[in-house]
């Protein structure tokens, strides 16, 4: 049996191929969703980004919020039509939609603003994907497992997932670093941080004792710390030595 790695590897080749002839399957409905946008949507999409802009978010980490919304969604989509909440006819509309758009901003947009770090997050979003048919699937499937509670194969199956792709994304993609840009020099640098899934770092500004020389617009790295079971993400602590 090879490595927690090479299973991890094979998984997401598999689901990777899976969601690709999906896209043949959608694909009228990511351009159609295309076509919408540039004739109505264009200028709401311009004035909802602007919002952000003003809030120091840059384009980049615009497109990974959109990404994530979108993903969450259609995750909270097969929940809810697992819990019979929702009619099939609803869910399938709430998967076409926006299903194709989360695949349009994983394949399309992460892959233009995010191209050295980009594997990983098409491993994340679709793996997310993933699990959302696969929940659906599973409410057509008769519960192995009977206590009592008709949802237990349901919660076993989606925590079993959750927990699955979380290790080996950290496994195989985690870091304890991150980069940023230097927007004022000085004796004490501001470093802004984009979006970084790797590094589980959100973006925002940061002060730190310039103790490698950086001087405004260089690209310095930065060391991250990891909170407790990592539910609020992780914080930049201060440049990484020079090597």
């Amino acid at each position: 049996m090879g490595s927690i790695e090479d299973i991890g590897d094979s998984i997401i080749t598999f689901l990777s191929k899976v969601f690709y002839y999906a896209i043949g399957i959608v694909i009228w409905s990511i351009k159609f969703s295309r076509s919408l946008g540039r004739r109505v949507g264009t200028k709401t999409n311009i004035k909802l980004y602007q919002y952000f802009e003003r809030r120091n978010v840059e384009l980049k980490d615009y497109v990974v919020l959109k990404t994530q919304v979108t993903t969450l969604i259609f995750l909270m989509s097969a929940v809810v039509f697992v819990f019979g909440y929702l009619s099939t006819r609803i869910l399938a509309f709430l998967f076409i939609m926006f299903g194709s758009y989360s695949l349009y901003l994983t394949l399309v947009q992460l892959k233009e603003h995010f191209s050295d770090d980009y594997p990983a997050y098409r491993v994340f979003f679709l793996s997310y994907l993933a699990i959302s048919v696969l929940l659906v699937a599973v409410k057509f499937v008769k519960p192995a497992v009977n206590v009592g509670f008709p949802f237990f194969h349901f919660l076993l199956l989606s925590m079993g997932s959750v927990v699955g792709v979380s290790f080996f994304f950290k496994r195989k993609y985690g870091r304890n670093y991150t980069f940023g840009r230097v927007i004022k020099g000085g004796d004490s640098i501001t470093v802004k941080v984009n979006y970084d899934l790797r590094s589980s770092i959100k973006p925002g500004v940061h002060t730190f004792e310039n103790k490698t020389n950086a001087k405004e617009g260089d690209i310095v790295k930065l060391l991250v710390e990891s909170s407790r079971f990592n539910l609020r993400g992780s914080r930049a602590i201060g440049l990484a030595p020079t090597e």
